[in-house]
């Protein structure tokens, strides 16, 4: 499949683009809302299949690329928010995309228009981002 192609509905269903974790992800994303590289990290990376902890800069590597992919089929939206005067930078935050609406309804055996999702959350100014991902 190329990189750099939007994926369509039809594409994940019929090419299985999209991995078990990644589905495990997007749900993550639906009931969260909004999540951090850091948080979904540690929920989906840090530890392994044995039960044995991975260290949390590998977990932040393997989150990264997934959430590239994701984010280069269109599934996902990220954003960066500026951080504090003098404190380096904020991890990128993450939020599901239309597409990623989808396949959550599909997911969950309804239709978007039935989830409680709008592709308003994506935008960058959200009001509520401080309380959603302490």
């Amino acid at each position: 499949m190329d990189e750099d192609k939007t994926i369509t509905l039809e594409d994940i269903y019929k090419n299985r683009v999209l991995t078990a974790k990644d589905k495990e992800i997007l749900l993550a994303l639906y009931y969260h809302r909004c999540l951090t590289s850091n948080q979904l990290a540690e929920m989906f990376y840090l530890y392994r299949k044995d039960g044995k902890k991975n260290l949390m800069r590998s977990a932040q590597e393997s989150i990264r690329r997934r959430l590239r992919k994701l984010f280069d089929w269109k599934v996902i939206e990220r954003f960066f928010p500026p951080a504090p005067e003098n404190e380096g930078s904020m991890p990128q935050h993450v939020v599901l995309d239309t597409l990623g609406a989808n396949i959550v309804a599909g997911l969950l055996g309804t239709t978007i228009k039935k989830l409680d999702w709008r592709y308003e959350m994506t935008e960058t100014k959200l009001p509520y981002l401080d309380h959603m991902v302490e």
